[in-house]
């Protein structure tokens, strides 16, 4: 196995989730992450641990936002933080799932982006009818 992609593998624990739930998935990790260049993977966590300054920010949005999840996803804790600081954001949480849901679970994920965006879509219809009157 390339030692790249070996590193990234198992230090990324998303992938373990992801492998637990479905061990067939592993040829599909080596592939991508057999592609990545160290640099490339060292600045990739550099801006995932650069990004807990937003936090403060997050009450700032003002937009509908949806975030999905599994129940076995390492980000699970964050979304929570991200859900309980955007006004009008929907969590939804998919089980069994790791950090990939929309692989573990796809018609799961598939029904809830859909839904969101139907209710985006019906407040959107909403609003202009209202500016019309």
């Amino acid at each position: 196995m390339d030692a790249m992609a070996e590193f990234a593998m198992a230090s990324n624990p998303n992938v373990a989730a992801r492998l637990a739930l479905d061990p067939s998935s592993k040829d599909e990790f080596y592939a991508y992450y057999r592609r990545l260049t160290p640099i490339g993977y060292a600045n990739a966590l550099r801006a995932l641990l650069a990004m807990d300054h937003i936090t403060d920010r997050l009450a700032g949005i003002r937009v509908p936002v949806l975030l999905i999840g599994g129940d076995r996803d390492p980000s699970l804790g964050p979304m929570k933080v991200m859900h309980a600081k955007i006004r009008r954001s929907r969590l939804v949480v998919l089980s069994p799932a790791s950090h990939f849901a929309n692989r573990d679970q796809p018609e799961a994920w598939n029904r809830a982006a859909l839904e969101f965006l139907a209710h985006c879509d019906a407040g959107a219809r909403g609003r202009r009818g209202a500016r019309r009157r």
